[in-house]
């Protein structure tokens, strides 16, 4: 069904939004925002203030041992990292630097 509306979805993007979502999903890796630190929160908040649809946040502010936080407390600081299919960059400390990063 997909493939019958890539046509349509060119033509009139507005109108085929959801399609174009879905074929979003099915032609990049969802990437992965990790934020740990004691403004986890805050930065969670900041970010989701922005349309990233295709984006999966997971933020702690305390040490963990999920797979995506494990090692990656460091105290007194607040750090967001940009993932996507099992790789990070390195972390930054700022909503501006992170959405620039997810906007390369």
């Amino acid at each position: 069904m997909l493939e019958r509306m890539t046509g349509n979805i060119t033509e009139y993007p507005s109108g085929y939004s959801n399609w174009a979502q879905l074929l979003m999903d099915f032609t990049r890796s969802p990437r992965e925002v990790v934020i740990i630190g004691e403004k986890a929160i805050v930065h969670l908040k900041n970010l989701q203030k922005h349309y990233l649809p295709d984006v999966i946040f997971c933020a702690s502010t305390t040490a963990s041992d999920l797979s995506l936080l494990k090692d990656r407390y460091v105290s007194g600081k607040t750090l967001i990292y940009i993932c996507q299919d099992n790789t990070c960059q390195l972390p930054v400390e700022t909503i501006e630097e992170a959405l620039r990063l997810l906007s390369s």
